[in-house]
């Protein structure tokens, strides 16, 4: 993102239903964006990310592109990665225009 961010913050979950409530004070209701990042200790393999996004969202792994739906309301979103046994990045980026707001995101392994 190109602005300086609003709230920096540790938080355990990203996913959840966001509609009309402010997240942190200063942080509006609608038009609004977050980026959110971890690093997960990965055996290797084959994982799926999904998500339901409303509004746009994109997701990186290690810094490559997983899934790219940055416009409104893009409905489920799916991304498969390849990974080596290691430590990874996972990077996801949620837009909010207006209307209710949800998030919902996972990844997992395949099998």
């Amino acid at each position: 993102f190109s602005t300086t961010p609003v709230v920096e913050r540790h938080q355990r979950q990203i996913a959840g239903d966001f509609s009309f409530k402010s997240q942190a004070p200063g942080v509006r209701t609608e038009y609004f964006a977050f980026e959110a990042f971890t690093r997960v200790r990965l055996e290797a393999g084959s994982y799926e990310f999904s998500a339901l996004p409303d509004d746009g969202l994109q997701v990186f792994f290690d810094g490559k592109p997983v899934i790219d739906a940055w416009r409104p309301t893009p409905g489920d979103q799916q991304g498969r990665v390849e990974a080596s046994a290691g430590v990874h990045e996972i990077r996801v980026r949620f837009m909010q225009t207006w209307g209710h707001t949800y998030l919902r995101f996972a990844f997992s392994r395949v099998r």
